[in-house]
């Protein structure tokens, strides 16, 4: 077997001074990243014309992506790591444009229920002066509760749009779906109506983000394509099925469809039909490269003034089966010793509010709590914010874990917003258990009982 002075480059080896006796196959497979092997030797060993990606790993510890095209005795790789991580800043790229073309919607759909909600509440705390009744009191406080949940939610949308990591987990596709939609909501609403059809599916393994991503792009696409303000006629279909081993979600317009000149290049980057300042022309050629990094396929029909539909392949990899919402257990009554640990008063308050049948301990700095336990504090639970100054909640576990290991053990963190790959990547390797802000009761009680026992 011989190797080019090319593939030496790669492989992280002087082609001028290499060992020549290191050209073989199974020198090759040993300089490929150990979970993509097993995917090489199977290419290999099929005995036939084969194009995979792959990771190799240079001597020196860093890893280059190659595209291996070839078969049993002859091959040619190429070093496309350059390539993908321009991709892969270009996805990044298209995602934060996104977000800053929705950002006026999102603004809008936000206000108005935190202005119910704020409205509502000054109407109470009046009320209370005035000894109006009951039943007036709970309508306003349950209009309140209304309009900050949907903020709430609004808010868990932006956060599962806008992660930075790659991570990929089950993901039930119909929750992303409509998350997409319930940020386009604004532009949706004076629009077009939508019709769902979802039949009961299975999950996929994918990154939500991304998934997301081409979700928004091919929404917006829709959008864009609708005559305006025609709700009559407008419509928006969207539908979930599986087939097979496959699962495809498809996303239709009644707008004024795609020219027939264009069909060829509607996913190449930078081409776009639309005017000039509208469209940097990538979002098709983006989403068509995560849906294929992802194991799947992207295809179109589209009928001149009758519209378009966008159908994502993905394919399945857990079992079939109804996707459910989480189901609260009974929580015990024992009364528990809790710290709190919170740099935002108005949180530490709140908790202490909604634990009120226990001993709730509170600290506004991850600090004095870690010297009470060094000095010898014990707590059923600790519920520590994630990002605080000085003093993280993942620096407080890592710390507890050390040398108070019960203690990190009965350690909640709570989130209340996005945060970087590092840090991500941190929680997973950490295996704390973590809880969203704002908070579901019912799911903070049961995570409280479970890390109590």
């Amino acid at each position: 077997m011989r190797w080019s002075h090319e593939l030496f480059r790669i492989l992280g080896h002087d082609p001028d001074t290499a060992d020549r006796g290191v050209e073989s196959l199974a020198t090759f497979i040993e300089a490929v990243a150990v979970s993509d092997r097993e995917l090489v030797r199977a290419a290999l060993a099929r005995r036939e014309l084969f194009e995979l990606e792959h990771r190799i790993v240079r001597p020196d510890g860093s890893v280059r992506v190659v595209r291996n095209r070839g078969e049993v005795g002859f091959g040619v790789v190429l070093d496309i790591t350059d390539v993908r991580a321009t991709e892969a800043q270009l996805v990044v790229a298209d995602r934060f444009a996104s977000i800053g073309a929705l950002a006026a919607g999102v603004a809008h759909e936000i206000n108005n229920p935190l202005a119910a909600a704020v409205a509502n509440l000054d109407l109470v705390e009046r009320s209370l002066e005035t000894g109006r009744p009951l039943a007036f009191l709970r309508d306003r406080l349950r209009d309140a509760s209304e309009g900050a949940a949907r903020v709430a939610s609004i808010v868990r949308d932006l956060m599962m749009f806008s992660r930075a990591d790659d991570t990929r987990r089950t993901v039930d596709v119909a929750n992303v779906l409509d998350s997409a939609v319930r940020l386009l909501t604004h532009d949706l609403k004076h629009r077009a109506r939508v019709e769902r059809s979802y039949a009961p599916v299975a999950a996929v393994y994918a990154n939500e983000a991304r998934l997301g991503q081409v979700f928004l792009n091919l929404l917006r696409n829709a959008i864009e394509a609708l005559p305006n303000e025609d709700l009559e006629r407008n419509a928006i279909r969207l539908g979930i099925v599986t087939e097979g081993s496959r699962l495809v979600i498809s996303i239709s317009d009644t707008g004024v469809g795609i020219p027939v000149e264009a069909r060829s290049q509607i996913f190449a980057p930078f081409f776009t039909t639309k005017r000039a300042g509208r469209s940097n022309g990538l979002g098709l050629a983006i989403c068509r490269r995560i849906v294929t990094d992802l194991g799947g396929e992207i295809d179109f029909d589209s009928e001149p003034g009758a519209g378009s539909t966008f159908r994502v392949s993905l394919p399945v990899r857990v079992p079939a089966i109804e996707l459910v919402g989480w189901t609260p257990r009974p929580v015990p009554t024992r009364r528990y010793r809790i710290l709190v640990v919170d740099d935002e008063p108005m949180i530490t308050s709140a908790l202490q509010r909604i634990l009120g049948d226990h001993d709730v301990i509170v600290s506004n700095s991850a600090r004095p709590a870690m010297d009470a336990i060094v000095a010898g504090a014990r707590y059923d639970v600790i519920l520590c914010d994630l990002m605080m100054p000085n003093m993280n909640g993942l620096d407080l576990h890592d710390e507890l874990a050390r040398i108070a290991p019960d203690q990190a053990a009965r350690t909640i963190v709570m989130t209340g917003g996005t945060f970087s790959v590092d840090v991500r990547a941190r929680l997973v390797e950490s295996g704390v258990v973590q809880i969203d802000k704002p908070f579901d009761v019912d799911r903070l009680r049961e995570l409280v009982a479970r890390a109590a026992h």
